[in-house]
């Protein structure tokens, strides 16, 4: 059933008029009418307005109708300028504004509980959205739809102070008075809900005519989509994916038509019940008839009598156990005061030992369906309780029922009320309307979870695999560690596809989660100390809360269900890392909250097949980052769900002798293979790891300079198209135009076939050579060298599918950078080089403008030869030049101005600088390096962040205000003034606004990762806000230069973090 509410009479009245069958009841004065709504069944209540009606009506609803969803319809105002009456909103997020508890340091709308923001359902907002498209075919006017934050309170809204309010302190995009106390409701009951709503207002002066004048309108507009919304909804909560499901089921003949069974009927407490038979083999025995009216007392004819209150379970003491050739026993079920069965009797069931204690439960969230399983020779299985629930274990209760397996291939149970079964060979499938449950029943013996452990010496030695089966048992193993050792993760990847080969199914999940714990332990050898645990901690608790839900899929599958399951999962990852999927980057997208969903995956995969690694290594993959950082967040990941698994698998009773016997001879083996991977990546680069990882799927890039004499082959796994392009702002590279790439998990290779016309040029910090051919004049790459390792980025112009790199290029500043930062970053971000027929470099001097001038052989720089000696401080000189410009604008600037600023005649000028331009982009450059980048390093100083942002922005106003200060700032006068018509211009200006929301964004992130900054806010997006706030507060100043109305500006821009 689907619950329906509205507060006003109007916003229901549609609805009402198509209903049918209807019956009307009113509980607390609440009017509430259950019928029919086009085939699906609703109850519709008018909650009355506010908050307090809403919720009383909300739990009335979830306490007597017992709903599957529930969905409120109703009007609300509009927050946003371009709103438009009749418009609709699906609430995303509700919070009730009129909650205030700032007096105890919590913002407006914040409960005691910490929780400020109410959810609706996202699966009810999709399926609303659906609902939306097609729902205004053929209307005059057809609304907008909008999804976000709507506001709820006990007032309505009609002032624009309270409006712009609204929008500041929540963000909303609606105002009503129901919402939020329908969503806490329901949030408190579990109970999934939407709550939308219809723009009658904008929420302003003129709102209260407005309200009056558009209710019917709007109220019709809500309807035309509760009208699609209802029947989809109204299939329950389940309802789309069981359809799906039995589609499958029919299209693949999975789900056969039941044939009735000439059974007997069993007595039961609660008098005659129907037996029925699900074959569980290919041929299928008729049961025994179990006479009628025998009573409680008796289960079935020829067992003995029990006591009052009991149940029989397994046989009368015929046959002796096939391994101890004891007897059998006798065992019953007595029920205990929580409502389970406790088993009494004598000798013992199966191969030695209860294999669950009686009480391993096979609990399903869907249908409230709860077994206990207990295995003897012919497989006994005792439902102890079975009802119907909505996400949680609820409903009426059934009396334990016996299930009996009186021969094989034969199943015979009794249905608990309210289900049907239906016949399998394989399945036994418990139905209720649409309900659909797939209950497997694999054979499990010699549990640990039982009463004792079965030791026997002739369990062993029948579990022993004879010698090929041994030799890829053994070859798994080493293979398997070896991964783990250097990758960090791929025991359960490649072990699995060697042992589901010649092992039974069941043995392997639990054989490679306790083959990867050793594998994990060994290969953590020098690698524990750089754990990244509060980045690994959100995938942690994911997977630990993931692994419960995995054993129990691993101990309701068939083993042909797990080795199917398996071979699809390792065949998608193989796509995956394939695919070129991995090549897009997705940075912190999604959060924290992200990363725990993807742990539970993990966790899921662990504990059904020991799988937990692949899931977050692809999450990680996406992220980014360096490769020993993704692994300081997946190998602990991996080892303690792992671990959690391994204790689950011996609880659910999984690991049994077999699983001990192939674990006897395959630990050995992972632990030799994991010590030698260990050892081999702690000798590994970082580049050569990495290149291992992706060797297999990299692309490779040729070219080279126009006339052959310098070639390259760039080989990535990223897609041209998904590489980040970057536009380095330094002067040499401005002047060329020039665009670079580089993937530090690549590779490149250089090589030179003509040495003797490769010019090796260096400038600025002279840490890389930049490589151009003297015939042709291309700019090919450049190259840093580090203790004998050659990194490098190539030029895009220089390959041949330059076409493929269309992206717009970022603009890359790193002026800031001293010699070591910039080192740095070049290993950690360049590609990894190799560089054939490069000759010894004979020595170093040091000509005109810095440069660095390599003499000798084919090294010469050939501008060495018309460089005249240095007469001036060229430093000095920009610094004069700059304020020249700065004062005075570029246009309003002579060349004799800056002759009379700089004291360097003309000709020295044209000689070092080109031109007055040239001159200029030096002046931005230095302007760049002394300025902006020296408050840009303070902000990667340790310490808080709000502190910092503030001392930094505090520094643009005093510097754009200050006493005896210039107006405004040097890059704001250029981007005014020369950047619409100067792309060199522009491209300085655009390198300037990017380092410094790059310093930004870093900054943000780190007090992200420290817990300064929440997980819901965006580091990208306000290292954007706070660059435009920047730029802003220069503008500013410019025309209206008032230090106090500037410092409000910061204190505004800095509640953005909160």
């Amino acid at each position: 059933m689907l619950a329906v509410m509205g507060a006003l009479a109007e916003e229901i009245d549609l609805l009402r008029a198509e209903m049918t069958g209807v019956s009307e009841a009113r509980h607390a004065d609440i009017p509430v009418l259950k019928g029919d709504f086009k085939g699906t069944e609703i109850a519709l209540a008018r909650c009355g307005i506010g908050k307090v009606n809403a919720a009383i009506c909300t739990q009335m609803l979830v306490n007597l109708y017992e709903p599957d969803a529930l969905v409120f319809s109703g009007v609300a105002g509009g927050l946003l300028p371009n709103m438009r009456v009749g418009d609709l909103v699906i609430a995303s997020h509700l919070i009730q504004f009129d909650i205030d508890l700032t007096a105890f340091g919590r913002r407006h709308g914040e409960l005691p509980d910490g929780d400020r923001m109410i959810q609706s359902d996202p699966d009810l907002i999709e399926k609303t959205a659906d609902a939306f498209d097609g729902a205004f075919n053929g209307a005059e006017a057809e609304p907008n739809l909008m999804i976000g934050t709507v506001v709820s309170g006990d007032r309505f809204v009609e002032d624009s102070k309270t409006l712009r309010w609204l929008q500041r302190e929540f963000g909303a995009l609606a105002t009503e008075m129901e919402g939020a106390a329908v969503g806490y409701t329901c949030q408190l009951n579990k109970l999934p809900f939407v709550v939308v709503r219809g723009l009658s207002d904008t929420a302003n002066e003129a709102a209260p005519d407005d309200f009056k004048a558009n209710l019917e309108t709007v109220c019709r507009n809500s309807y035309r989509l509760m009208d699609r919304l209802i029947p989809v909804q109204g299939l329950s909560r389940y309802g789309l994916a069981v359809e799906r499901l039995q589609r499958f089921s029919e299209a693949s003949g999975l789900l056969r038509t039941p044939r009735p069974y000439a059974g007997e009927e069993a007595a039961t407490a609660e008098g005659p019940r129907r037996e029925a038979v699900c074959g569980l083999g290919s041929e299928e025995e008729e049961a025994p008839a179990v006479p009628a009216g025998q009573g409680q007392q008796q289960a079935a004819a020829g067992d003995e009598p029990v006591e009052p209150g009991t149940r029989r379970i397994g046989g009368a003491g015929e046959g002796d156990d096939h391994i101890s050739g004891r007897p059998a026993g006798h065992f019953h079920a007595v029920p205990r005061d929580d409502g389970g069965l406790r088993p009494e009797g004598e000798g013992r069931l199966g191969n030695g030992g209860i294999v669950s204690g009686a009480r391993a439960h096979l609990d399903d969230p869907l249908t409230g369906l709860e077994v206990a399983r207990l295995v003897d020779d012919h497989q006994h299985i005792v439902v102890e309780r079975a009802g119907i629930g909505i996400g949680r274990l609820e409903g009426r209760r059934a009396a334990p029922a016996r299930v009996d397996m009186p021969g094989p291939g034969v199943l015979r149970i009794p249905p608990p009320r309210g289900f049907d079964v239906i016949r399998h060979p394989w399945l036994l499938v418990a139905v209720r309307s649409r309900i659909v449950k797939h209950l497997p029943l694999p054979a499990v013996d010699n549990s640990i979870g039982g009463h004792r452990l079965p030791c026997y010496a002739a369990d062993m030695l029948a579990s022993l695999p004879d010698i090929s089966s041994l030799t890829i048992l053994l070859l798994g193993a080493l293979t398997a560690g070896f991964v783990t050792g250097f990758a960090g993760f791929g025991t359960g990847l490649v072990a699995s596809g060697f042992w589901f080969h010649v092992l039974p199914a069941a043995t392997v999940p639990p054989l490679v989660v306790m083959a990867s714990v050793a594998a994990q332990l060994v290969s953590l050898i020098g690698l524990r100390p750089r754990f990244d645990w509060p980045q690994a901690a959100p995938y942690l608790i994911g997977g630990i809360l993931g692994v419960p839900l995995g054993v129990m899929a691993l101990a309701a599958a068939s083993p042909d269900l797990l080795r199917t399951a398996v071979g699809i999962f390792l065949v998608l990852y193989a796509l995956v890392q394939f695919s070129g999927l991995l090549r897009l980057q997705i940075g912190g997208w999604g959060g924290r909250s992200s990363d725990a969903a993807v742990g539970i995956g993990g966790g899921i995969m662990g504990g059904f097949a020991g799988l937990s690694g692949p899931l977050p290594l692809i999450w990680l993959q996406l992220r980014g980052g360096p490769a020993t950082g993704q692994r300081a967040v997946y190998q602990p990941f991996n080892l303690i769900v792992l671990a959690t698994a391994s204790a689950g698998m011996a609880l659910g009773g999984q690991v049994d002798t077999a699983v001990l016997t192939a674990l006897l001879f395959s630990v050995p083996a992972t632990v030799v293979g994991a010590w030698t991977g260990a050892r081999l990546y702690h000798k590994a680069s970082e580049s050569l790891f990495r290149r291992v990882a992706v060797r297999g799927r990299a692309m490779r890039h040729n070219g080279g300079c126009h006339c052959g004499a310098i070639e390259v082959t760039f080989e990535s796994a990223i897609a041209p198209e998904a590489m980040e392009v970057r536009a380095c702002q330094c002067s040499f590279c401005r002047k060329h135009a020039s665009l670079a790439v580089s993937d530090p998990a690549g590779h490149l290779r250089i090589t030179l076939r003509d040495p003797t016309a490769v010019q090796r040029y260096r400038f600025g910090l002279s840490t890389a050579d930049y490589f151009l051919c003297r015939r042709c004049g291309v700019y090919v790459a450049a190259i840093l060298e580090e203790a004998g390792q050659h990194y490098a980025i190539v030029i895009v112009n220089a390959l041949e599918e330059a076409g493929r790199f269309s992206q717009p290029p970022l603009a890359a500043d790193y002026s800031h950078e001293d010699e070591a930062a910039r080192r740095r970053r070049r290993r950690e971000r360049w590609t990894p080089a190799v560089i054939e027929g490069l000759p010894e470099r004979r020595r170093t001097a040091i000509g005109a403008c810095g440069l660095s001038t390599h003499v000798g052989g084919p090294h010469r720089n050939v501008m060495a030869a018309v460089a005249r000696p240095r007469e001036f401080d060229k430093e000095e000189v920009v610094a004069a030049a700059l304020g020249v410009f700065w004062r005075q604008g570029y246009q309003a600037t002579s060349v004799q101005d800056l002759v009379e600023a700089t004291g360097v005649n003309r000709g020295s000028l044209y000689d070092t600088f080109g031109d007055k331009h040239g001159l200029f982009l030096e002046a931005v450059e230095h302007y760049r390096r002394r300025f902006t980048g020296r408050r840009l390093r303070r902000l990667e100083e340790p310490g808080p962040l709000r502190p910092k942002l503030a001392a930094f922005f505090g520094d643009v106003v005093e510097f754009s205000v200050g006493e005896g200060r210039l107006l405004g700032c040097l890059m704001t006068n250029a981007a005014i003034e020369m950047a619409p018509h100067d792309r060199e211009t522009a491209l300085a200006v655009a390198a300037n606004m990017g380092s410094m929301e790059s310093a930004f964004r870093r900054a943000l992130t780190a007090a992200q990762k420290n817990g300064e900054l929440s997980a819901d806010k965006s580091p990208r997006d306000l290292a954007r806000f706070l660059t435009a706030t920047a730029n802003g507060l220069r503008v500013m100043a410019k025309v209206a230069p008032e230090r106090a109305a500037l410092k409000s500006v910061v204190r505004i821009a800095l509640q953005a973090l909160d």
